[in-house]
């Protein structure tokens, strides 16, 4: 996870030095056991290894937003995230007139783990996927989301996403906004 992640900066830094600062110091011992304390499942070890090199990037209130608009949250911020939804909605039921598919019905679960944002929309790590999803899959939350639809996962893991992330880079499979630095990738999220 180490290379991975240090190559995906190392591809950002080179089309966006001010995007490619903004990777946060290691997350340390301490933050780490605080997060995996609010889930009764145990967080996939790819991304305690992600936290181990970056914790998440430091954003300037979602002005540096390098992946489609979103940027990777710290530690601190995925807690009070957690702890806002979990107080709101997470104790609600699953929505009655959706299918259940990839993930669950909920407007959100507990064991959600939101690890990019920006601002309404997250990327999270499921530790409760539906009945035909996986656990520690990587999927898209966003107001009006179909729930029912696959191609709301990007990835059946956190390793997956982010090798499909530096695939993207390295590859050059994105455009760049005109106004900022802000990579889009072409034809899908990833």
């Amino acid at each position: 996870m180490n290379q991975i992640w240090n190559k995906i900066q190392t591809e950002i830094y080179s089309i966006d030095t001010k995007s490619g600062q903004s990777f946060n110091k290691p997350a340390n011992e301490s933050e780490i056991n605080l997060l995996k304390s609010f889930f009764e499942k145990k967080i996939p070890i790819e991304f305690i290894q992600f936290l181990k090199v970056f914790n998440g990037q430091s954003h300037n209130n979602f002005e540096i937003q390098p992946f489609n608009y979103y940027s990777f949250i710290p530690v601190n911020e995925m807690i009070d995230l957690i702890k806002m939804q979990n107080e709101l909605w997470g104790n609600e039921e699953n929505i009655d007139w959706i299918t259940e598919n990839k993930i669950q019905p909920k407007i959100w679960d507990k064991n959600w783990l939101p690890i990019a944002s920006e601002s309404t929309s997250y990327l999270i790590i499921d530790l409760n996927p539906g009945k035909n999803g996986v656990y520690g899959q990587v999927f898209q939350l966003f107001p009006g989301i179909d729930y029912q639809e696959d191609n709301i996962v990007l990835a059946n893991s956190f390793l997956e996403f982010s090798t499909l992330l530096l695939d993207k880079l390295t590859n050059k499979d994105y455009e760049i906004e005109e106004d900022e630095p802000i990579l889009i990738f072409k034809n899908d999220w990833i």
